[in-house]
C-alpha cells in the first residue's frame, strides 16, 4: 500500500500530498470549531469515529489506486498506439524503398566484367560466389537464395546484387539490421573491388576482375 501510495510519478505523490493537507486542515477545523454535536459523537462513540476516520483513509486509497490503474491503461493505450505508428511508418518506408529497387530482366549485352564475392563463415572459412553479368544475386536466409547465410541479424532476403549498365549495384532489401558497406550502411551502392559487405556479423568481400 505504502508503495502504491508514495512510490509513484510526482503527480501521485502531489495528489496524496494534497489530500493529506486537505484532512490536517479538516481536523484542525473540527477540532476548533466543530458543533457538540460532533463533539458528543467523538466524546461518546470514539470507536465508530475512528471507524469513520479509516473508512475514509481506505476511500482515499481506493481512489489513489484507481486513478493509478487508469494511468496504467492510458500509458499502454498510449504505447500501442505508438507501436502502430511506427510499424506502418517502418512499412511504408519499406514499401517506398522497394518501388526503387528494380527488378525483371537484365539488360543484355552489359559491358561488365565477371565478378565474385568471398564470404567469410566461421573460423575463418572462405567461400566464393561468382556473379554474373546476366542474372541478379539474391542473399539472405531463404533456402531459395542464391547466396545463403545464417546468423542472428540476418533476413530472409536481405540484400541483392543486380548487374546494371553502372556496374553491379548492391541493393538492401529493406532487411531489420541493415546492409553496412565500408562501414556505411546503404540502400543502394555500386560496388568497386575490394568493397567489403557486412550483413549482420557476415562478411562478404567483392572482387572484381581487371579489365
Amino acid at each position: 500500500m505504502l508503495e502504491l501510495l508514495f512510490g509513484g510519478d510526482m503527480k501521485r505523490r502531489g495528489l496524496v500530498l494534497t489530500l493529506g493537507v486537505v484532512f490536517i486542515v479538516l481536523g484542525f477545523f473540527l477540532r476548533s470549531f466543530a458543533v457538540s454535536k460532533v463533539e458528543r459523537f467523538v466524546t461518546d462513540t470514539p470507536g465508530a469515529f475512528f471507524a469513520s476516520v479509516l473508512g475514509i483513509e481506505l476511500g482515499v486509497f481506493i481512489i489513489i489506486a484507481l486513478l493509478s490503474y487508469m494511468s496504467r491503461i492510458r500509458k499502454k493505450t498510449r504505447n500501442k498506439v505508438t507501436k502502430k505508428k511506427e510499424h506502418e511508418t517502418e512499412v511504408e518506408r519499406k514499401h517506398e524503398l522497394f518501388e526503387h529497387v528494380p527488378k525483371g530482366e537484365i539488360e543484355a549485352n552489359l559491358p561488365l566484367v565477371f565478378a565474385r564475392l568471398v564470404v567469410e563463415g566461421r573460423y575463418g572459412a572462405k567461400e566464393e560466389y561468382e556473379l554474373h553479368v546476366n542474372k541478379e544475386i539474391i542473399i539472405g536466409r531463404y533456402n531459395s537464395n542464391d547466396i545463403i547465410i545464417n546468423g542472428i541479424g540476418v533476413s530472409r532476403v536481405h540484400a541483392k546484387i543486380r548487374p546494371e549498365r553502372e556496374g553491379y549495384i548492391l541493393y538492401d532489401m529493406a532487411s531489420e539490421s541493415g546492409t553496412i558497406v565500408n562501414g556505411r550502411k546503404i540502400e543502394r551502392h555500386h560496388l568497386r573491388n575490394n568493397d567489403e559487405i557486412l550483413i549482420a556479423r557476415i562478411k562478404l568481400t567483392f572482387k572484381k576482375d581487371s579489365v
